[in-house]
């Protein structure tokens, strides 16, 4: 496959899967904006390691709708669009039952829903509005084998990744006759990503 000239966002891209897939696809030929929430030396690590030219790096949290807008329009306005949008942002915290206050378990289930799959929602929803425009795009939501297995000692996790399976097929038929189709994939790490 080649992506010559296309223009990727890759959340969560200065480390781990998100740096190997904006790596693959640079190598491919895409222009590739790679997001970062607080590490922005690795990001950068990230971008001087792909091949060829025309990528960016870009901020924002996950848990700020309006910084995610922000962060779609930088990258529309700096490489000219958005044709991909590899939706692999997303934390892990541990946060067993037993082991902490009502406050704390609050707090990180607010934490993980917001980053995880409403921010993901919200970084669809701001490229999608590019995509229709440009008629069509595609999106790939990354999951996490913890949707289907759960996670006892990160629930929120677990749920937050249940929810883009969920999210991933309603808005698969919702942007369809737009010619914007949306995959999920659940990456299982005990084996090679490629």
């Amino acid at each position: 496959m080649q992506f010559t000239d296309k223009i990727v966002l890759v959340t969560g891209g200065s480390r781990g899967i998100g740096r190997e897939i904006a790596k693959q696809f640079a190598e491919k030929g895409a222009k590739v904006a790679v997001h970062y929430n607080s590490n922005q030396t690795a990001a950068e690590e990230t971008m001087e390691s792909l091949k060829g030219e025309s990528h960016m790096i870009v901020q924002a949290n996950m848990d700020d709708a309006e910084g995610i807008r922000k962060m779609v329009d930088m990258v529309v306005k700096q490489l000219g669009g958005i044709d991909i949008l590899i939706n692999n942002a997303g934390i892990y915290e541990e946060h067993l039952l037993t082991d902490m206050t009502y406050e704390e378990w609050q707090t990180r289930w607010h934490k993980t829903i917001n980053v995880n799959l409403i921010g993901a929602a919200n970084a669809i929803y701001c490229v999608a509005q590019y995509m229709m425009r440009r008629g069509g795009g595609r999106i790939v939501n990354i999951s996490s084998r913890g949707a289907f297995r759960g996670e006892p000692t990160a629930p929120a996790y677990g749920a937050s990744k249940a929810g883009i399976n969920s999210m991933g097929q309603s808005l698969a038929k919702a942007l369809a006759p737009y010619n914007i189709f949306i995959a999920t994939v659940a990456p299982d790490l005990s084996k090679p990503i490629w």
